[in-house]
């Protein structure tokens, strides 16, 4: 059975563009872009327009399943049952940062050219969330405008840094290295003192096959600890894990697994533990957006890497 139990959460429909208007030179690149098979921004965006739609559908789900998004449809019930303070939008808003945040490098680069072109003044409410995501990675040096991106060919945290052309605002292009020293300044509001992390923290980490994966980390660990790919501890862990970070005992096997009722109807509602870790990462992110205890939570894969999330320990 599939429930759509917050039908109103999201207006993610692509608008039609009016077709008696000029068609500009942008567009028409586009259009052949599309002829060619050329991966496009509307690709890109009508991605994550079907995983947003996949994430508020609530599916039965097969043992081994691992779509991100299904799992997400599957335990948002759970996640405002335990937690009420998670409303529809802020875990679509989360949902979205964790699509911008695990794109190939090459989608982000489609999603800058049409975000930032300045020609786009109208967006989708889907678009602005990316944008407000993307917002806070934008530096500045004098004039220029950069933002920082891992990069997802290795299994290596390095980054590269990609400017806006002065004149075309559609164009990044990749700064050499050798330049970087002008964004130092600005690169600096990544940093934060290890003194004010949480204990358990969570971050975006390249993986194997150039995914970039969620991972948590135990900074009081004594023993070699880069972090955890949280899909591969046992279910009791991420269990253990979510109550230490919650600093309650609001997960149990028997509690994540109850019936829930949606709209009168009696459901099973089994969550995985794959599901349980999409619970994590949205509190997570939550925690840190709210700054919760004063404390930093959560770092997404730029930060991670100029913190050496991997390396530090307290």
């Amino acid at each position: 059975m599939n429930v759509d139990y917050k039908p109103t959460a999201l207006q993610l429909e692509l608008r039609l563009k009016n077709t008696a208007a000029e068609t500009t030179a942008s567009e028409s690149v586009a259009e052949i872009d599309t002829i060619k098979g050329v991966r496009t921004y509307a690709d890109v965006l009508q991605g994550i327009t079907d995983n947003m739609k996949t994430a508020i559908i609530m599916n039965v789900l097969e043992t081994g399943e691992v779509d991100w998004y299904k799992h997400l449809g599957n335990v948002t019930f759970k996640l405002k049952q335990f937690h009420s303070f998670l409303t529809d939008d802020l875990i679509t808003k989360y949902a979205i940062h964790h699509s911008v945040d695990t794109m190939p490098l090459s989608d982000k680069l489609l999603v800058m050219q049409y975000l930032y072109n300045g020609e786009n003044t109208t967006l989708l409410d889907v678009e602005q969330k990316i944008k407000a995501h993307l917002d806070t990675k934008i530096m500045r040096a004098g004039s220029q405008s950069g933002i920082l991106f891992m990069l997802d060919d290795n299994e290596k945290s390095t980054f590269k840094i990609f400017v806006q052309d002065a004149v075309d605002m559609s164009v990044w292009t990749e700064l050499p290295s050798s330049d970087y020293g002008q964004f130092k300044p600005a690169l600096s509001k990544y940093v934060v003192n290890v003194r004010n992390y949480n204990d358990i923290i969570g971050f975006m980490s390249p993986f194997k096959n150039n995914k970039i994966v969620f991972k948590t980390k135990k900074l009081t660990d004594k023993r070699n600890n880069k972090g955890a790919y949280c899909e591969n501890a046992g279910k009791s862990d991420i269990i253990t894990r979510l109550n230490e970070i919650t600093g309650s005992s609001i997960y149990s096997e028997a509690k994540i697994n109850q019936d829930i009722v949606v709209d009168g109807t009696k459901l099973s509602n089994i969550i995985f533990k794959n599901g349980l870790c999409v619970m994590m990462e949205i509190l997570l992110r939550y925690y840190d957006e709210k700054k919760h205890l004063s404390q930093r939570w959560f770092f997404n894969p730029e930060e991670a890497i100029l913190n050496r999330i991997a390396e530090i320990k307290k």
